[in-house]
């Protein structure tokens, strides 16, 4: 639900309200089922002063209908 109620969310955001450890696995698990699932990555530094990339994920247009459509069992 959380991809399709928001424009997009974090990698952290994810895990944190779908309650998994492993964003990007349960994604690439999502797109397994026929789902789009973009993902952007963003140039970041982390709290050691490190840089790094954080990924941001959304449903495209397509995605939603399918994902509503297997809330409602339909699929």
């Amino acid at each position: 639900m959380e991809l399709i109620q928001k424009n997009a969310v974090s990698r952290s955001v994810l895990d944190e309200r779908v309650g998994c450890a492993n964003g990007p696995a349960l994604v690439a698990e999502l797109r397994k089922k026929g789902l789009d699932i973009p993902c952007k990555m963003f140039p970041v530094t982390d709290r050691d002063g490190k840089k790094t990339k954080v990924g941001i994920y959304w449903a495209s247009e397509s995605d939603k209908l399918k994902i509503a459509e297997l809330l409602n069992g339909e699929a």
